[in-house]
């Protein structure tokens, strides 16, 4: 791929079976953070076009959608060569699905992981407050202001993850990332 004068590889490319030029899944491999990696996967599937994304560095992975250029939202899987990105977008989930895919055990990854990314996708640039936004609201009428995209991806990240029965260690872990440092105290 060009990225202006620089020549960049991805780690893997797919190409769409319809159209054999056009990127249908970039695959990135060489960073071992999520953050690092997801970064440079978002400016693979920028440059190209490719409309999903695959992170992983061998222990854990992450299954992107890019709807829009700067919106990536989380998606259980890529979908195999007989079905189509629309099926796995619309697909509703049953409770056998999410006992199958909990992404707290497919994907190896804490919940606490999945709403700090959440928090840095759809927040990205807002300077907003999660925690005062979401829990210190006392019944205004005000409401956070987000674009249809940056929303789907707020229902995406936690859409698969398994909360009933589990351990209550997991929702604190994820609740204490989100409380501000004067609500700690």
């Amino acid at each position: 791929m060009t990225f202006g004068r620089e020549k960049k590889r991805a780690g893997i490319v797919i190409f769409d079976k319809d159209k054999p030029i056009a990127r249908y899944v970039i695959v990135e491999l060489k960073r071992p953070r999520l953050k690092d990696g997801k970064e440079h996967l978002k400016s693979y599937c920028n440059a190209t076009g490719a409309p999903m994304g695959v992170w992983t560095n061998g222990e854990s992975i992450s299954h992107y959608h890019r709807g829009d250029p700067n919106c990536f939202e989380d998606i259980p899987v890529i979908p195999s060569a007989s079905r189509r990105l629309t099926g796995i977008l619309t697909k509703r989930w049953t409770m056998q699905d999410l006992v199958m895919k909990d992404k707290l055990v497919n994907k190896r990854k804490s919940f606490k992981d999945l709403i700090l990314e959440m928090e840095g996708e759809a927040l990205a640039g807002a300077r907003v407050d999660v925690f005062e936004k979401l829990f210190n609201n006392y019944g205004e009428t005000r409401k956070i202001e987000l674009t249809a995209s940056r929303l789907s991806i707020c229902i995406s990240s936690p859409q698969g993850v398994k909360l009933f029965n589990s351990n209550l260690d997991v929702v604190d872990g994820a609740f204490e990332c989100l409380v501000n440092k004067s609500g700690k105290g």
